[in-house]
């Protein structure tokens, strides 16, 4: 597999390691982009693939990418929903444990 099938897959995994950290969920498809658009231009010399401009291309494409592993996550989440702990509905306090 190269470098472009496996970035959104590695970039999924942050994401998930990101929405347990203390860090507001909102972020996170930022920042993923981010880093995608910061590593595009080495993963698309790594695929060695010619197009013009190439810094710019994948500047966009590691930008895509990044967004990619965040609809990715979602896909996931609305075809195999889980089921929520009672308290985290907020629907009153939390039964002991």
């Amino acid at each position: 597999m190269g470098p472009t099938v496996l970035f959104p897959a590695a970039l999924n995994i942050l994401g998930k390691m990101l929405s347990k950290s203390p860090m507001d969920n909102r972020w996170i498809p930022l920042i993923l982009s981010m880093i995608g658009a910061a590593a595009g231009p080495f993963i698309l010399k790594a695929s060695n693939l010619n197009v013009p401009y190439p810094e710019l291309m994948g500047v966009l494409i590691g930008f895509y990418l990044g967004a990619g592993a965040t609809g990715q996550n979602q896909i996931v989440r609305q075809l195999f929903p889980q089921k929520p702990d009672p308290g985290e509905l907020g629907d009153g306090p939390r039964p002991p444990t």
